[in-house]
């Protein structure tokens, strides 16, 4: 089985969204998602963020997890959805990731609710583009 791990720095927003749109797209049972961050973010999530992902299709609820050592060796992908986290942080002498990918998304802090769709349009393109990739 593959797994792949969506990182922010919070996992509040971008790398649930991720994470979610992973599981709506990905038809291979093969293939696990999950996200964390690099820090333990607030909860309850952001309402604007919340509602805005609703409506496109996506539930993001999840209390924010950090990310383990455990679960970094069950992993075979690191997806840093975000712009604000250094890929060096996985690649401590390649041990503990095969595979790490940057997509350099910005968070949203303001509420901006424009700045929050642009943002999950953006995070589902690239995953639909991982799912295309990763032919599932």
């Amino acid at each position: 089985m593959k797994r792949i791990l969506f990182v922010c720095k919070y996992n509040r927003f971008r790398s649930q969204v991720a994470e979610q749109f992973f599981k709506k797209y990905n038809q291979n049972k093969e293939i696990k998602a999950d996200s964390a961050g690099l820090l333990k973010g607030r909860y309850p999530l952001d309402k604007t963020e919340v509602k805005t992902a609703e409506k496109f299709g996506i539930k993001i609820n999840k209390k924010p997890e950090t990310i383990s050592i455990d679960e970094l060796i069950k992993t075979d992908v690191v997806i840093i959805v975000a712009n604000d986290v250094p890929k060096s942080t996985f690649n401590y002498e390649g041990r503990y990731v095969q595979k790490i990918i940057v997509w350099k998304i910005p968070d949203e802090f303001t509420g901006n609710k424009k700045k929050i769709e642009e943002i999950i349009n953006l995070i589902e393109l690239k995953v639909k583009k991982l799912v295309k990739k990763l032919g599932v």
